[in-house]
């Protein structure tokens, strides 16, 4: 791609990325989950998996169920955390280590799935619930409405993902 492709392509993109903000942030102003925290980092988190994820609307779909799996996994976390606290375990140094354990156990097994089987992307959207679950505004939305709002903010990010590889695609060289 010369200089000149590269820059309308690259402007593009850029152009891109500030649409993506805004419409986050019309969300969160239409009070999408919560008006008290915005939720863009999601969107580029999954923008970013789309790339290592094999760059065709397929394997994001793959990335995005596998986000899924992470959530889920996320919430065993979560759970095992608060029963091995109620007996009486110490939550920081023994309840969510071994919970850690049994939500990565489960994590890894999903590579044997038949579609939703990206581990990255399992981690991926198993840590990006652990960050939107420690924003309070976030969190006091419960399980359930987070994992939707993970899931609408990493499809954007995915569609986004695809759009970038259209732009490159199309200011590129044709053979």
């Amino acid at each position: 791609m010369d200089a000149k492709n590269f820059c309308k392509a690259h402007l593009l993109i850029g152009i891109l990325a500030g649409l993506v903000m805004l419409l986050t942030n019309v969300l969160q102003a239409v009070g999408f989950i919560t008006p008290n925290a915005g939720l863009t980092f999601v969107a580029f988190i999954a923008w970013s998996c789309y790339f290592f994820s094999g760059c065709t609307p397929k394997d994001a779909l793959i990335s995005w169920s596998s986000f899924a799996v992470g959530i889920i996994c996320a919430v065993i976390i979560f759970l095992c955390g608060s029963l091995f606290s109620g007996f009486g375990m110490n939550t920081a140094y023994v309840a969510l280590p071994l919970a850690v354990v049994v939500g990565v156990i489960f994590m890894d097994l999903g590579e044997k799935l038949p579609f939703a089987n990206r581990v990255s992307a399992i981690y991926l959207g198993a840590a990006t619930f652990f960050g939107m679950m420690g924003i309070p505004a976030v969190a006091e939305k419960r399980y359930l409405l987070v994992a939707v709002a993970e899931l609408v903010y990493a499809a954007i990010g995915f569609f986004s993902g695809y759009l970038t590889v259209k732009i490159l695609n199309y200011f590129s060289p044709k053979a």
